[in-house]
């Protein structure tokens, strides 16, 4: 069970941290923190692959034929209809904006109809087989100048993991793809909009204009995975709330994939990748990563944008009712933007490095030219590929090093004493 909030007794109340001294919160952002769990990184860390590598996406995909197995025509009608009927139950979603300023995500279990889910998963695999899906890469930041400028990056792939971008930004990018895929191309132009609409009514703050990003994913099960990131940096993106479809039925323990949440600052949080599970949390302050996968793993991710003056909105952002004055002033102050974002980073420092060994350490990642530009070259030799992502860590290490020796005396010390805060129960809250 996660240990309750412990707050220090004191017979006065404790004082307001200090604030974090700007140098600390303006200190580079982490040195390979670029990635973006089911997502592109943002620009100018972009790798913008919206067809498959090499040529255009091609008009007539070659899909893999499997055998035809007997199926009860009443357990098919019942079938097709689960897959035609609205996916979402609006009732689900009536617990979203209490789920989001006291925890950060909320997470459904069986949100989605089984049989739409069946189809989005079929019509992402016919993807995969026709060639329309490209290995998924990141860009890494190995160097930096005086202004902190990018001067060396690389580029790696993720072993096993495969996706296109269907929409990005509000329009089809890859219309050949979604052509072939009715029922997500039904998701983009029919769902979306309800959805929007059903957000709109359970959390009217969020001010959701429009969905930004559709994005297909698939990983083979090759211990591909994500590492630890934020969906969005850039002040240019109005992405505010993420959106995970999970399509694999026949997930179970031990196969991997999880979806890490990082909820500072609360505990972490895993949440299994089954068939029909959404899972939603906040775009700009959610660190989180996709552990090692061991078994094929299949996503449909979201992004919805919101107006320019909510777009950066920033949850968990409230304290749980009941928790001693002390308690609840820290636990305010750590869920400044700022603050979160910094101190998360200096706390799980060793997890943050382990899951860029994870997802690049391995045979199969992408090489760079040690410039900029961060030319992809499948051809470099493992030690070549150890050493960059070293000068990777090595670059974030030290960056992390420097904006811990500007924070205030004794916060981190405070902050272990709580060993972190337990995650609200929004039921009883």
């Amino acid at each position: 069970p996660a240990p309750e909030p412990i707050s220090t007794p004191a017979p006065e109340p404790a004082p307001e941290p200090e604030p974090i001294p700007e140098a600390a919160r303006d200190a580079p952002e982490a040195a390979a923190a670029v990635t973006a769990d089911d997502a592109r990184p943002d620009p100018p860390l972009e790798v913008a692959i919206a067809e498959p590598a090499g040529s255009a996406a091609p008009s007539s995909p070659t899909v893999a034929a499997s055998p035809a197995a007997p199926v009860d025509d009443a357990l098919e009608e019942e079938q097709q209809e689960d897959a035609a009927a609205f996916p979402f139950d609006a009732l689900d979603f009536l617990g979203l904006k209490e789920h989001l300023e006291l925890r950060g995500f909320r997470e459904l279990l069986g949100g989605a109809r089984a049989g739409y889910c069946r189809a989005v998963r079929d019509e992402i695999e016919e993807l995969f087989a026709g060639g329309f899906l490209v290995p998924s890469r990141n860009k890494l930041t190995a160097a930096r100048d005086e202004k902190g400028r990018i001067t060396a990056g690389f580029v790696r792939r993720k072993p096993g993991v495969h996706e296109l971008d269907l929409v990005l930004e509000g329009a089809v990018v890859a219309p050949q793809a979604l052509a072939i895929c009715p029922s997500i191309q039904r998701f983009h132009e029919e769902l979306a909009p309800k959805l929007i609409d059903v957000l709109h009514a359970v959390h009217p703050e969020l001010r959701i204009t429009v969905v930004d990003t559709i994005k297909v994913q698939l990983n083979e099960g090759v211990g591909g995975c994500f590492p630890m990131h934020y969906d969005t940096s850039g002040a240019h993106s109005r992405r505010t709330l993420t959106m995970l479809l999970y399509l694999n039925e026949d997930w179970a323990p031990g196969d991997g994939g999880e979806l890490r949440l990082f909820p500072f600052p609360y505990q972490t949080v895993d949440i299994a990748p089954r068939l029909g599970t959404l899972a939603m949390f906040c775009a700009t302050e959610m660190l989180h990563r996709v552990l090692p996968s061991r078994a094929r793993r299949v996503c449909l991710s979201v992004w919805f944008a919101a107006e320019p003056a909510a777009a950066h909105r920033s949850f968990p952002n409230r304290a749980p009712p009941g928790l001693p004055a002390e308690s609840a002033g820290f636990l305010r102050f750590l869920m400044q933007r700022d603050n979160r974002r910094l101190l998360s980073k200096v706390w799980f420092r060793e997890e943050y490095a382990t899951s860029f060994v994870d997802a690049f350490g391995g045979a199969g990642g992408g090489g760079g030219d040690g410039g900029g530009g961060g030319v992809d070259d499948d051809g470099r030799s493992e030690a070549e590929k150890a050493e960059e992502l070293r000068r990777v860590l090595d670059l974030d290490a030290r960056e992390t090093d420097k904006a811990a020796q500007l924070l205030p005396h004794g916060l981190m010390d405070r902050l272990k004493a709580t060993l972190l805060f337990a995650t609200p129960d929004v039921e009883a809250a």
